[in-house]
This record gives structure tokens, C-alpha cells and sequence, in this order.
């Protein structure tokens, strides 16, 4: 199964270009521009030399939600839980990180070296881009995870690709989260760590290799403004 590159939307830098974000929506997002509106509001501003690129996932049948017609990158064929294995649509999760890969590769042929590419997401957009932490074969400035979990988490010594212990990851999840369990975060960050990253604490310096996991205390399936600030950190 292959995927072209998803049409996205770019907003530009104010001051000279110095890297690229491209962040991924959750499900059901982001064709009404919610989180471009925060991009515009509260990120672009403090980032005035960041490119951000935000694709928009394919329309697609949910399988949880009995067929509902949604902007997704995958499909959800039943809601996941820490205690019961996870069925995952493992085939369209990794088409959809391959169409990902159409657009950083794009942005390389554009003068952006990959060390300057971050690749970010919430929810299924923070599923991809940890998956992506484990299979793109590139070496990107680094991956951005909020309210996400590690998709294919059984199969990661498989899919690795030698960068996968590389790249600085930032994990961000509230504790309240109904949706995506704030357990799977913590799960995931254990099993990245194994790649040799160490886990920093909270509130440090974002450093190649490394993982920054924060939590949020009262945060549920959603993103504060605490979060985009430590983002911008």
C-alpha cells in the first residue's frame, strides 16, 4: 500500500529561513485550521525563523467510530487500551509515514537539510512521528510527540533503521488523557530509550540524543498553552 504526498499547508517565516516543522493533526483534524490558528497566534511569533508545513491526513472510514468519514492517517479499528493488546492498522500507518517522508524529502530538494527537519504531531500525527522516530532512514533535528503513543511498539527491532537512536525526541502527555492513556507515553518512552537515548528530566534542555518526556497533572486529549511553551523551549 502506497500513498502519495498529502496536500498540506505551509506557513512561511517572518525572518530567514533556518528549519522546517512539519506537525501532523490528530484524527478528525486539522481542515478547520485549529492548530494552524495556534501556529499563528503563539508558535510562529516566538519562531519567527521556523517554516512550519502541515499536511492534511486522507479522508478515510473509522473503523471505532462505525464508519465515520474522518481526516485520519490511519484507521482505528477499535479504541486502544494499556490493558489488552493493541490491534493497530499497521499497514496504513506506515503508508502514511511514507507519504511523510514524499514531503521531507521534498523539503530536502529545497535546500532544507534533514538536520534542520523536525517531524511533530498530536495524537495519530504524534503516532506517526514516533514511528517515524524508529523507521525513516534520515537523521531529522527531531521528533515532537504530544498525546501519543508508539505504534508497532512489538515489531521496533524489525523496523529500526540505524538512526534510530539518533534523533532527540520530545514526549508530551497530560495524566488525565481518556483517549490515548497517559501509560502508552510512558511505555513508549521506555522502549525508545532502549535505542541508547537517555530519558532527560523534566524541564531540560531539549540535546541530540535524547528524550525530554514532560506530563501534564489535570490535562486531558488536548494541548495547553504550558505545552506549546515548553514546546517553544
Amino acid at each position: 500500500m502506497s500513498l502519495p504526498a498529502p496536500e498540506y499547508k505551509t506557513i512561511q517565516p517572518a525572518q530567514t529561513h533556518q528549519a522546517t516543522i512539519i506537525f501532523l493533526h490528530g484524527l478528525g483534524g486539522d481542515r478547520g485550521g485549529i492548530f494552524e490558528k495556534h501556529i499563528t497566534t503563539t508558535l510562529a511569533p516566538a519562531l519567527p525563523s521556523i517554516k512550519w508545513i502541515l499536511p492534511l491526513g486522507p479522508i478515510r472510514p473509522i473503523t471505532f467510530r462505525q464508519g465515520l468519514i474522518e481526516s485520519g492517517w490511519f484507521d482505528v479499528p477499535q479504541l486502544a487500551t494499556p490493558d489488552k493488546p493493541v490491534v493497530e492498522d499497521g499497514e496504513g500507518q506506515l503508508a502514511s509515514l511514507q507519504s511523510i517522508d514524499l514531503i521531507i524529502q521534498d523539503e530536502v530538494d529545497r535546500g532544507t537539510p534533514e538536520s534542520k527537519i523536525v517531524l511533530g504531531g498530536f495524537s495519530q500525527g504524534a503516532m506517526i512521528s514516533l514511528l517515524g522516530s524508529v523507521v525513516l532512514e534520515r537523521r531529522l533535528a527531531g521528533i515532537v510527540a504530544l498525546s501519543g503513543r508508539l505504534p508497532l511498539s512489538e515489531r521496533v527491532d524489525e523496523l529500526k533503521s540505524v538512526h534510530a537512536s539518533e534523533t532527540p525526541i520530545f514526549v508530551a502527555h497530560g495524566k488525565e488523557d481518556a483517549v490515548v492513556s497517559y501509560e502508552f507515553a510512558e511505555r513508549a518512552v521506555d522502549i525508545l530509550s532502549k535505542f541508547g537515548r537517555p530519558v532527560l528530566p523534566q524541564g531540560s534542555v531539549f540535546a541530540r540524543p535524547s528524550i525530554r518526556f514532560t506530563s501534564y497533572p489535570g490535562l486531558g486529549h488536548t494541548y495547553s498553552e504550558e505545552e506549546l511553551l515548553d514546546l517553544i523551549e
